[in-house]
């Protein structure tokens, strides 16, 4: 059966060629409007200084505020996880289960190498829009979702443009403000790939998904298990562990080994993985009752994930071995990442001078 996707005849268009401008702005009050890197301004909405906030206590300050809105928001977390932890697991964990991308790319004749490459520059996409890392994680589960489900044989060129609106419908799915197509044809793929092309990819996707989009990624496992074996977390010390759990996950969608292993089994190891990084800068988590909760938590025995662990550490720290060329990962996260772990380790250091 010809493909569908090759008779769209898509301009030839290399990764690298098609790097993104994603042109923004920063208002007075720091933030960056998100409806602009969408290729539109909504000028008929208040900005955020207009808005009515009475409500507010006039006598906090900034930093009050954000750590009495941050407080409130894990309190939350923290009851809403109590309340229905158990239940949002199981159902996550059925979802998954009727979704297979264990070798989903032998028979179009795309590489695991290509695949990578396309993640790598899904991630500075990604990172260039300011989207949510949901927005990356989706991405990259609807193309796998897609190659593994789709009926007809495609070819490595089509890899492309299924990339690029895997990027479209995840942005529709997780962001406030989607990406416009007008955008992505001008900005992300510079006029090789149009938004009607864009358009008839996106209703192929759909129809092959049965239009389920919002299969359970791995970030979202991760995060629920975070969540649960440290209930009582400490904020510097869980928003660095939370970063670097982050940045593996990140790695592991390089991985395309991994499509075969359940991501609710990839988040345990990468949550064990991140802790042992941590435990290293000397911020601990007494780890092996972490371990010990995490098994628990995720119902796979401890060898299971000690196993996988060690495999997601050799592939962070020998990055550049494992998958030559790509940089976009490290270009875009590392800064941030190495903020956070400055940011905690002063902090550690300040709670041990105080006792």
């Amino acid at each position: 059966m010809a493909s569908k996707i090759s008779n769209l005849k898509t301009k030839q268009i290399t990764l690298a060629e098609a790097s993104p401008e994603c042109p923004h702005t920063k208002p007075k009050n720091g933030r960056v409007h998100r409806n602009k890197l969408a290729g539109k301004e909504m000028k008929d909405v208040q900005p955020m200084s207009d808005v009515d906030t009475t409500w507010e206590n006039s006598s906090m300050s900034t930093n009050d505020s954000e750590e009495a809105a941050q407080n409130l928001k894990d309190n939350l977390s923290k009851d809403l996880l109590n309340e229905y932890g158990d239940e949002v697991l199981d159902h996550m964990k059925k979802m998954t289960a009727k979704v297979n991308t264990a070798d989903n790319l032998a028979r179009h004749g795309i590489s695991a190498q290509l695949r990578a490459k396309m993640i790598d520059w899904m991630i500075e996409v990604l990172s260039k829009c300011q989207c949510d890392d949901q927005t990356l994680f989706l991405s990259a589960k609807l193309l796998d979702r897609f190659f593994a489900d789709v009926k007809c044989a495609c070819t490595p060129g089509d890899l492309h443009i299924v990339g690029v609106t895997s990027i479209v419908l995840a942005a529709k799915y997780e962001e406030i403000i989607p990406l416009r197509l007008d955008f992505v044809e001008e900005k992300v793929t510079h006029g090789k790939i149009t938004a009607e092309q864009i358009k008839q990819i996106e209703q192929l996707m759909v129809q092959t998904l049965k239009y389920w989009l919002g299969a359970p990624t791995e970030l979202d496992f991760l995060l629920h298990y975070l969540q649960a074996i440290l209930p009582n977390k400490e904020a510097m010390n869980f928003e660095f562990l939370e970063s670097v759990a982050r940045y593996l996950a990140k790695v592991n969608l390089h991985d395309y080994n991994l499509n075969s292993i359940s991501p609710d089994l990839t988040a345990a190891a990468t949550a064990h993985a991140a802790i042992k990084i941590v435990d290293e800068v000397n911020i601990r988590f007494t780890e092996d009752s972490l371990l010990d909760n995490l098994s628990q938590i995720s119902c796979f025995p401890k060898e299971k994930i000690l196993a996988l662990s060690q495999h997601i550490l050799n592939n962070a720290k020998n990055f550049g071995k494992v998958f030559p060329g790509l940089n976009k990962l490290n270009n875009y996260t590392l800064p941030k990442l190495n903020q956070v772990i400055s940011n905690a380790q002063m902090f550690q250091m300040g709670t041990t001078q105080k006792k």
